[in-house]
């Protein structure tokens, strides 16, 4: 048998999301965090999203797979920093 964490709990409205705590507020992601607009800087290194690693830096996923991936070489002013 569980015992629940909290006293109460209520719909959040989300249908993926469930029940939640009754004292938390539901919100979209959107109230809580911007888009960073800084450019990309000199030492940053590029990354690349996939499936299987998550976000990593290119360098580290050609050598886990043993192949290259595109890189933005001619106009790196295009990238953000992160």
């Amino acid at each position: 048998m569980s015992q629940s964490r909290y006293a109460a709990y209520k719909d959040s409205g989300v249908a993926w999301l469930g029940q939640v705590p009754a004292h938390w507020q539901v919100v979209p992601s959107k109230s809580l965090f911007k888009e960073r607009n800084e450019k990309v800087r000199i030492d940053d290194k590029q990354l690349t999203a996939s499936q299987e690693y998550g976000i990593i830096k290119q360098e580290d996923f050609a050598l886990i797979e043993g192949r290259s991936v595109m890189q933005v070489i001619l106009n790196p002013d295009i990238l953000k920093h992160v």
